[in-house]
């Protein structure tokens, strides 16, 4: 591959993991804040979250991660299914590459993260925001 290209790729997923996605997690912690967790409940935040991250997620495996890994096989070897061998026929490609593709997820690692750090983050907004409304500590708060 032609080194300019690889010094290219390289500087642009620099620049990705140095500021875009650190501010990416910054805004959306900042949005999970205005969340009225205390009038919604978890399970409205919990089917939300699965709408909007979790079901894309699923949806982006088979419709855009494997037509690039599948396009990548030439050189890029993480991409190819067995690590050495291109698999030219799709299918057998999207088959043989099924069972390890969480490995391989590439760039839509973030979208299952930040899924996951939703839920982690959920109680601790939801007592910042009793904490905040000077409510009394109750049974809820532990």
């Amino acid at each position: 591959m032609d080194p300019v290209v690889v010094e290219k790729k390289n500087g642009i997923v620099r620049c990705l993991v140095q500021m875009g996605i650190p501010q990416f997690f910054y805004l959306a912690g900042i949005t999970v804040s205005y969340y009225n967790c205390e009038n919604k409940g978890f399970l409205s935040f919990l089917f939300g979250k699965i709408k909007t991250l979790l079901i894309p997620f699923i949806l982006l495996l088979p419709l855009i991660l494997m037509p690039r890994l599948y396009f990548a096989q030439d050189y890029e070897e993480f991409s190819r299914p067995d690590g050495e061998h291109v698999e030219w026929n799709y299918i057998t490609f999207f088959w043989k590459s099924l069972p390890g593709l969480v490995l391989k997820m590439s760039w839509l690692w973030f979208l299952l993260a930040l899924f996951l750090d939703c839920l982690v983050v959920y109680p601790i907004v939801y007592w910042t925001q009793r904490r905040h409304a000077k409510k009394p500590l109750e049974g809820i708060d532990a």
